[in-house]
């Protein structure tokens, strides 16, 4: 009895071991950097150079504006460039606001292109590392995507929706029909 339950945990640690190998030899494979010369769409109907319109934003992090609040130029509203009124009283910033957006208006190029923007360290480069996971998987780019996904699980490891993206983005590169 004691001889196969020692077996039993040998051959699934050994399974793992060989899960966590395989996963760490897939190809790495980085997405392209966005191009800074990509036109966005704004909510206010204006098109604009990603450069440029990054180049706007404030330097330090914006806190989130919850309806009503009033901004520091005490107008009530915001300017193009902070888009907080997109999504309000969500903890994101301007820029993956802004991405968000274009995602869920069908703008996949422009939602890319800014959620790569987002540097690492930033409070919004987990979520956006995996939005953009996402997005490479429906393009069929799963090594790609494995290479996003992992990169989000290091930058907030106690996310378990990075990790069970992390499972889902694997399988797929295996060929799982995990979704």
């Amino acid at each position: 009895m004691r001889r196969a339950l020692l077996w039993s945990l040998l051959s699934l640690a050994a399974l793992v071991l060989l899960i966590v190998l395989a996963v760490a030899l897939i190809e790495r494979v980085e997405p392209a950097a966005p191009d800074p010369g990509q036109l966005l769409s704004l909510p206010d109907g204006s098109v604009e150079r990603l450069d440029r319109w990054l180049e706007r934003l404030p330097a330090a992090p914006v806190e989130p504006l919850l309806a009503g609040e009033p901004t520091p130029d005490g107008s009530g509203e915001l300017g193009d460039a902070d888009v907080a009124a997109l999504y309000p009283g969500m903890s994101w910033g301007p820029v993956f606001k802004l991405g968000e957006y274009q995602r869920q208006s069908g703008r996949t190029d422009q939602c890319l292109a800014l959620f790569q923007s987002i540097p690492d360290g930033h409070p919004d480069y987990a979520i956006a590392r995996r939005r953009i996971a996402k997005e490479l998987l429906e393009r069929g780019e799963t090594n790609a995507a494995v290479f996003v996904v992992k990169q989000a699980v290091a930058a907030d490891p106690l996310d378990a929706n990075g990790w069970q993206d992390l499972v889902l983005t694997c399988g797929r590169a295996f060929g799982l029909p995990l979704d």
